[in-house]
């Protein structure tokens, strides 16, 4: 019996789902106590206002659960296998605008604005902003209820996994006469994974057993705030939240028996595995230009 769910970036903004996006940012902002002070500066910039093509936004839940009901039978001459599987790749990104040289101030009738010396005054720009907002909720259970019947002459195997990629990035530029860039990159995973063989009165049999629950996860969230030498502010806040749990339970009797020559094992394990977590916030000049032939550089 398996059950696998997968999610995967690509995703399409669409109107019709896009002010209940809007509504969730903002009780999520509300409702994360560590966000107090990012989520205010938030919302005093107006989350409503602010949500366009300068933000990226993207929720995803995945759900794979197997279980084998309280008055349900399995009995198997070989293997019984139970596998619960949840995959997460998530690559998210949003970028401020920037400015472009060479734009000045305009009177009312579309008159460049020249400062005393004769010269067009470059128009000043109040804010870029770019803010890239990631939430995973990820549920992967292998489950065997306790009025349930369990005998296998082969290895019962009670599996539950989940592996989540999260990369977010955001960016904001104050150059070129922009008063301010902000950027806020906020990722919040929760991974519950759950491999469990409840108590009941009827011992499981089989050659070996093994419960496991096991999740692995790849982190990465950065903000970035580029400012110029013109007197600009660049702000950038990156914030990663996580709640990552795995249960392996075995609460039954359990009676292995000879399967070709050898009794078999019995194993419980649950394991939380993180290959990377990376939190960046930075300041940083504009971008360079690069010369013919190479490669952009910071």
């Amino acid at each position: 019996l398996t059950a696998t769910a997968v999610v995967d970036s690509g995703y399409d903004k669409d109107a019709a789902a896009f002010d209940e996006l809007k509504a969730d940012l903002v009780d999520s902002l509300t409702d994360m106590s560590t966000l107090e002070d990012l989520g205010d500066a938030l919302v005093n910039l107006g989350v409503d206002k602010v949500l366009g093509e300068q933000v990226s936004f993207l929720h995803a839940t995945t759900t794979a659960r197997v279980e084998v009901k309280d008055t349900a039978t399995l009995d198997a001459r070989g293997d019984i296998t139970l596998h619960a599987s949840t995959r997460q790749n998530i690559d998210n990104s949003a970028a401020g605008e920037a400015y472009e040289k060479g734009e000045f101030a305009t009177d009312a009738q579309g008159n460049p604005i020249k400062d005393a010396t004769g010269n067009p005054v470059p128009k000043k720009h109040l804010l870029s902003l770019g803010a890239a907002y990631g939430q995973i909720n990820a549920t992967s259970e292998a489950i065997i209820r306790s009025g349930a019947t369990v005998k296998a002459g082969g290895e019962l195997s009670v599996k539950a996994d989940a592996d989540t990629a999260m990369k977010l990035a955001a960016e904001s530029f104050a150059v070129n006469n922009t008063t301010a860039a902000f950027t806020a990159a906020i990722s919040n995973v929760n991974m519950n994974t759950r491999a469990v063989i409840e108590a009941g009165s009827t011992p499981i049999t089989a050659g070996s057993v093994n419960v496991s629950a096991v999740n692995t996860s790849s982190i990465e969230t950065s903000a970035t705030a580029r400012a110029d030498s013109q007197g600009a502010v660049g702000l950038a806040g990156a914030i990663s939240l996580q709640k990552i749990a795995a249960e392996a339970r075995l609460d039954r009797d359990v009676t292995t028996h000879f399967t070709g020559g050898n009794s078999g094992n019995v194993t419980v394990q649950a394991a939380s595995v993180t290959t990377l977590n990376k939190t960046e916030s930075l300041i940083a000049g504009p971008k360079s230009e690069p010369l013919p032939g190479q490669e952009e550089v910071e």
